[in-house]
């Protein structure tokens, strides 16, 4: 099994897309748009916000609004711009603007998995897995080789934290470190019963 980090240079060496910029700019002019509204109107609008980028209203609830829209400004000016890698976008402090795109896919891939017809057979990490590979090259290579690295890295439930705790580990970071970029404030949220031990502690050679 890889050691926690193994892969985090290439992982951030990754061109993010104009594409992929603008859809989370998209995403940020959506959710500051839900977040000013009020009542059942604000509801439906964070609902659909959710269903597109799964994730998107904890980042909402806990990030500042100034630094949402930070970050809205700047995936509108590298959408018009050409895709650099997102090491670069680290340097800016905007390493949790290109992390989010990958969480959301992830989350994404667990609430598919959850709305299968297989998950009600058992929430197996095995079953998470085949079901991934089902839905295509692309979305299987988002996740581990196999489902024992899957348990042994992010644990045996398909819930959010086990995306959480892969992505912090493809990148690098610990799962403080990680939660600092997305949601650039430390909490409750950094540290739960049954996390693996390399979660709660820097990782060997980050940044």
């Amino acid at each position: 099994m890889d050691l926690p980090g193994h892969g985090a240079r290439s992982a951030w060496a990754q061109t993010i897309s104009p594409t992929t910029l603008a859809d989370l700019a998209w995403k940020y002019a959506a959710l500051e748009r839900a977040l000013g509204l009020v009542g059942p109107r604000q509801a439906r609008a964070l609902r659909g916000v959710a269903a597109r980028w799964p994730g998107a209203l904890r980042e909402g609830q806990l990030l500042a609004p100034e630094a949402l829209a930070a970050r809205g400004a700047a995936a509108r000016r590298g959408a018009r711009g050409p895709g650099r890698c997102a090491a670069w976008w680290r340097e800016q402090g905007m390493g949790g603007l290109v992390l989010w795109a990958s969480l959301h896919e992830l989350l994404g891939d667990q609430l598919a998995w959850r709305r299968s017809p297989s998950a009600r057979r058992g929430p197996s990490a095995a079953a998470f897995m085949t079901h991934l590979a089902r839905r295509g090259q692309t979305v299987r290579a988002r996740w581990p080789a196999t489902a024992d690295e899957l348990v042994a890295i992010a644990g045996p439930r398909v819930r959010p934290r086990q995306a959480y705790l892969w992505l912090a580990h493809r990148v690098g970071l610990s799962l403080p470190e990680l939660n600092v970029m997305l949601f650039e404030r430390r909490g409750h949220w950094d540290h739960r019963p049954g996390d693996p031990p390399w979660a709660g502690g820097r990782l060997p050679g980050s940044r």
